[in-house]
């Protein structure tokens, strides 16, 4: 058995027992298999202090007040973006406490204030919220065969190479989502290969690559030439076509196309990413085409229209079948974004 390591009561009671009915320190480390020393030791304490108790030891002073921490959590929880370091010197300015940084995070973990990666959503005005419950509300009761006639579409980027640059939150558990604790983004924000896709409840759509810069006619373009097509093969007659609402798509000269040609859109709420099951196939995407080396665009773009093209009809299923729970979510999170 190593040097110092703390035994049990029940055995330090067997060795006394021993110890008093007569037998040898050497018989009694061998019938209990523990080095002599400590057998000796333990008869040794219990002969001077008459029992076999281990006294609690004090350990280190703790540096700061019951009230200091509290300043701390305070500061955390009122600023969660505040590093460890910052909250030190606001304590020290502030108590005039000299403190470490680690000995503040220390007392957040206490109070279960982790450090976080803190998820990343777009901006939400109060405009964009009554947009989503309006929605959620308006599409709370479609069943998964009125989702399956909507014809889902985005753009999206990918890139040959990526970077993870990483920002942390202080915040508690179960507070993931919560607006004060995630950063607010802008789209697109920078690739190699932009593509138009669109899917629906009848079978995946056309994968398009976007070449040049992208504007209302090229746009305009592309749904006469890929999803058009898509729909007219695919999507019963009473199909309705989903777009958000970038000004290349609210544009009056793609609005007045799509009433020539009387297709049928669904109404979108800004900043609803959440909502748009085909944001959860481009993350599936770039799973799928993750850690492989691409020598260029071309060689991406084959990657990626080999993965589109083979997604799983079970996965398209499930994703629809979440359009009603994630309309509940928006309703019960008052407008503001969900896990989706």
């Amino acid at each position: 058995m190593p040097r110092g390591k703390h035994l049990s009561a029940e055995i330090k009671k067997s060795i006394v027992n021993m110890y008093q009915s007569g037998k040898k320190q050497i018989n009694i480390a061998k019938t209990l298999n523990l080095h002599k020393s400590i057998v000796s030791r333990t008869i040794r304490q219990f002969r001077v202090l008459g029992n076999i108790s281990v006294k609690k030891k004090s350990g280190r002073p703790r540096k700061t007040t019951p009230y200091q921490d509290k300043q701390i959590i305070k500061i955390a929880k009122s600023e969660p973006f505040l590093g460890s370091n910052r909250i030190k010197h606001r304590i020290s300015e502030e108590l005039g406490v000299n403190v470490t940084s680690r000995t503040v995070r220390g007392r957040l973990v206490e109070a279960k204030l982790f450090g976080r990666r803190p998820a990343k959503k777009p901006l939400l005005s109060k405009k964009n919220r009554r947009s989503r419950l309006n929605f959620a509300k308006t599409h709370l009761h479609w069943t998964e065969h009125d989702w399956k006639k909507v014809i889902w579409s985005d753009e999206s980027k990918f890139s040959l190479f990526k970077s993870d640059g990483i920002v942390y939150v202080r915040r508690p558990a179960n507070q993931r989502l919560n607006p004060k604790y995630t950063c607010p983004t802008v789209k697109h924000g920078g690739g190699s290969v932009m593509v138009w896709g669109c899917f629906s409840g009848y079978g995946m759509g056309p994968l398009y690559k976007i070449e040049g810069i992208m504007d209302r006619f090229k746009y305009k373009d592309i749904l006469e030439n890929q999803m058009v097509p898509y729909a007219d093969e695919t999507m019963p007659l009473r199909h309705v076509f989903q777009q958000d609402n970038d000004p290349k798509h609210s544009s009056r000269y793609v609005k007045a196309w799509l009433r020539q040609e009387q297709i049928n859109t669904m109404d979108w709420p800004s900043q609803s990413p959440d909502l748009n099951p085909i944001e959860n196939l481009w993350e599936i995407l770039d799973l799928k085409i993750r850690g492989k080396l691409y020598h260029n665009n071309a060689e991406l773009f084959n990657a990626l229209k080999e993965a589109w093209t083979t997604m799983d009809a079970a996965l398209i299923s499930k994703l629809l079948r979440s359009m009603p729970k994630r309309c509940q979510d928006v309703i019960k999170n008052n407008g503001y974004f969900t896990k989706y």
